[in-house]
């Protein structure tokens, strides 16, 4: 204790770092559960891997074309890639729907290759959680030539 005591008094910087790291440690923290939606998920019809017919919460993050669910509970972290998705009314949730999404629940049909998932989400997040499919290349309008090489065409 006396060597620790002595240690700190003689170089100051070690404690100064210390405390430094944790602040951006806790930066770090704060940044990735902002990128995180409080969410439930459930399958309604067919089967994923992880995921079953009772509604299980945690969060997710929405990188382009899936959905990346980290469950409270002591199950894995599940990747769902979303095929499409559509939003329906929240009035039809029911009693079951799970608690601590947020005041103002919003339910999210997930169509994936195997299964139909339907995804609670708090409403203040419902823009950010729609984004999660893109537009494909095959469903995308074939780019425009620009003005110069239509020229040359004619």
């Amino acid at each position: 204790m006396l060597g620790f005591l002595a240690e700190l008094l003689l170089d100051p910087s070690g404690l100064l770092e210390g405390v430094r790291e944790r602040r951006q440690e806790r930066r770090i923290e704060k940044r990735a559960r902002a990128t995180q939606i409080r969410c439930a998920l459930r399958v309604v019809e067919g089967t994923h891997p992880g995921l079953g017919r009772r509604w299980v919460r945690g969060s997710a993050r929405v990188p382009p074309g899936a959905v990346v669910f980290e469950p409270d509970s002591w199950r894995p972290r599940v990747t769902i890639p979303v095929r499409a998705c559509a939003l329906r009314s929240s009035g039809d949730i029911g009693r079951r729907a799970p608690r601590g999404v947020g005041p103002l629940p919003r339910r999210i049909v997930l169509e994936t290759a195997g299964a139909t998932l339907e995804w609670v989400v708090p409403e203040h997040q419902l823009q950010r959680s729609m984004g999660v499919t893109r537009r494909s290349v095959r469903d995308a309008d074939p780019p425009t030539p620009p003005a110069a090489v239509r020229s040359r065409r004619r």
